[in-house]
């Protein structure tokens, strides 16, 4: 079974030879993703009895680009994104009858690259035109309180010259790490730079298997260090007329999530992350030293279980990761939890004895999330849902101890 995965991922992965950028060949890389959302609420804050507002919000994405040699050294692509948001609401007067509104943006991105070789990495530069629709279909209510469905549309058309320069270092034959900065003026600036997986196409590249080696980092009892720390301050000041009270107010958030994972065999990670949130905010009178302030705090903390499981004896592997999660939210008049659970597959890209990049390829997740606040009736119930597949941007460094 081990040596069947071996040649199937030698299908997509070869160590010897490397992509060339010659006529004929080609690249490939982007994404697809979905998500769903539906929430369920009373009408009055104040009786449980009375109708359920119900809201559900539906969101396919799409960003694929796809480009072809037609002579050595010169690309020729075209970059296809579009995203659709519908939701759909009933009525309080009338549970049973619904509405939806609909949004939606379409780019097409046509362009034209010359590449660079320098050893495994290749240079590359480019221009080419974006055109860009955006649009929306809404409903309202009229004057006399009648709801109009779809009666609000629009619709807005853009065209922009682009710009675009980035390199791209290949992992094996087949597929590369990305850099790409894009712009609609020249120079170029880091604000828009870009990073993703790109899968090299063409006839050139034969398929091989990739060489076993120990990968040490997975070995039975290392373990996996992570965590992250922020600290946030916000200060504003909302002044006021002659006469009137002015207010400031002061957001203080403190986050720290550790998280710590063990091999408990060859190739099999068990860990847990524990995210920690507090945050306060604190509204005060500038020129009313009398008045009354007030002050929110709210604490969040959360118990997050995955495995992680890679797959084989080689410096590119796959992987798969299954996790599940609980998160609790308290505040003065807010108190609420969520639960989860995800799964993914990814890439994963061995380093020396102790680094492992890795990056997904493709994942599924839900969340519960039932939430309610102190003197109003009922809850409000929240579940969302997402997938997604493709060659993303989100790599992720791991140093194994």
């Amino acid at each position: 079974m081990k040596r069947l995965l071996i040649a199937l991922l030698g299908l997509l992965c070869l160590n010897d030879l490397y992509a060339q950028i010659q006529k004929g060949n080609g690249i490939l890389s982007g994404s697809i993703s979905g998500t769903y959302s539906r929430q369920t609420r009373p009408f009055s804050v104040y009786s449980n009895t009375g109708p359920t507002s119900k809201q559900t919000t539906w969101t396919p994405a799409l960003d694929i680009t796809a480009g072809r040699f037609w002579k050595d050294n010169w690309l020729a692509g075209l970059s296809l994104s579009g995203t659709i948001t519908q939701s759909q609401q009933n009525l309080a007067d009338d549970p049973n009858r619904t509405y939806s509104n609909t949004t939606y943006s379409a780019t097409a991105k046509p362009f034209i690259r010359r590449y660079w070789q320098v050893g495994s990495v290749y240079l590359f530069a480019g221009a080419g035109i974006a055109v860009t629709m955006y649009g929306s279909k809404l409903s309202y209510f009229n004057n006399n309180g009648q709801l109009v469905e779809a009666g609000q549309r629009s619709r807005t058309v853009n065209i922009t010259p682009t710009v675009e320069a980035g390199v791209n270092y290949l992992l094996n034959s087949r597929i590369g790490v990305q850099l790409l900065a894009r712009a609609n003026s020249f120079p170029l600036s880091t604000a828009g730079l870009s990073a993703g997986l790109v899968y090299w196409t063409g006839p050139g590249r034969m398929a091989g298997v990739q060489e076993q080696q120990e990968n040490p980092q997975t070995n039975a009892g290392r373990w996996v260090l992570e965590g992250g720390l922020s600290v946030t301050n916000q200060r504003t000041n909302q002044d006021a007329e002659v006469g009137a009270v002015s207010y400031q107010s002061v957001t203080n958030q403190y986050a720290f999530s550790p998280s710590l994972g063990y091999f408990i065999g060859k190739n099999n990670l068990l860990g847990i992350s524990i995210p920690i949130a507090y945050s306060t905010n604190q509204l005060t009178s500038v020129n009313a030293p009398g008045s009354q302030g007030s002050t929110d705090t709210q604490w969040t903390l959360g118990i997050l279980p995955y495995f992680q499981q890679y797959w084989l004896p080689t410096r590119l592997t796959p992987y798969t990761r299954i996790e599940s999660g609980y998160m609790h939210y308290t505040s003065g008049d807010y108190s609420g939890f969520s639960v989860n659970g995800a799964v993914r597959v990814g890439l994963a890209y061995m380093i020396g004895q102790r680094f492992i990049v890795e990056t997904s390829l493709a994942n599924a997740s839900l969340t519960y999330l039932p939430s309610g606040r102190s003197g109003q009736s009922g809850e409000t119930k929240t579940w969302n849902g997402g997938i997604s597949a493709g060659f993303t941007g989100n790599f992720a460094l791991r140093y194994v101890l």
